[in-house]
Parts: structure tokens; sequence; C-alpha cells
């Protein structure tokens, strides 16, 4: 998100309150400020293919700071 210098402010959304509650400062801020607000959901069953790929961040809704994205450790197999 930039200030002044360009850009656009963007906001994660799942439909959650609190992804409407940032929707809702996001669109505030972006009054402010004169920036486009970019809305981004991802709903894909096949996005844990993605944690495999070497450019593939997860992004924090909260801080925009992107991390690699981790693979989800595999499920225990009951025995019995």
């Amino acid at each position: 998100m930039t200030c002044g210098g360009g850009g656009a402010i963007v906001a994660a959304v799942d439909a959650s309150p609190p992804s409407l509650a940032a929707l809702t400062l996001a669109a505030r801020l972006g009054r402010q400020w004169r920036l486009p607000v970019r809305a981004v959901c991802v709903d894909d069953s096949r996005i844990a293919r993605l944690a495999g790929h070497p450019g593939a961040v997860a992004l924090c809704p909260l801080t925009a700071r992107a991390r690699p994205l981790a693979p989800a450790p595999a499920a225990p197999v009951p025995h019995g």
C-alpha cells in the first residue's frame, strides 16, 4: 500500500466479518488517498499444489507481508 505515490490498496476478502471490515477500511483509505482498491479472494481446492512452486507466497491480509507458501503437514494415517 502506498500513500500519494501511486499504486493501489489491496484487501483480501473471504466473506468473514474481519475481511469485510478490512474491505470497508480499504475503501475508506482509497477515498482518502485517492487510490484504487483491489479486493482479492482465492477459493481454489488446487492451491495446495502451488506450495511446491519456489515462487509461491502467501500474503498476510493484515500486514501485506509475503511469506513462502509452505505445504500443509500430512495428516497422520490411523492404524487399525
